[in-house]
């Protein structure tokens, strides 16, 4: 299964905390004085580290897109509503007779697809 998902959430979780705290340490930076203990760069290489880290988890999140919409066109994406289906290959019960409740796929250019092989 692909780490797609989880990546897209941790992006979108972390790209925002990262924008804030940059946010942040750039206001702590601008109020700093000069006999602070923290000095104003010190504020400033946090805020650029941040803003960085976000800059990648945005990035991140448009490459995902990308490869999740590139799946999704080529039909190798795992969808809950066709259980028989995943990553293109067609997934065959182990037995037909006890599984007579399950979904049978569609006619069509999916029934085409490579089938998993079976090892004895």
């Amino acid at each position: 299964m692909s780490d797609l998902p989880a990546r897209r959430l941790l992006a979108a979780i972390f790209g925002p905390v990262y924008l804030l705290a940059a946010g942040f340490f750039a206001f702590l930076a601008v109020n700093a004085k000069p006999g602070d203990v923290s000095g104003r760069n010190t504020f400033l290489g946090f805020a650029a580290t941040c803003g960085l880290l976000a800059l990648i988890a945005f990035v991140d999140l448009l490459v995902i897109r990308a490869r999740i919409a590139a799946e999704r066109r080529a039909g190798l994406g795992w969808r809950h509503d066709r259980p028989w289906v995943m990553r293109g290959e067609l997934v065959e019960p182990d037995d037909p007779a006890s599984d007579a409740t399950a979904p049978t796929p569609p006619p069509g250019p999916r029934r085409q697809l490579l089938r998993r092989r079976r090892t004895p």
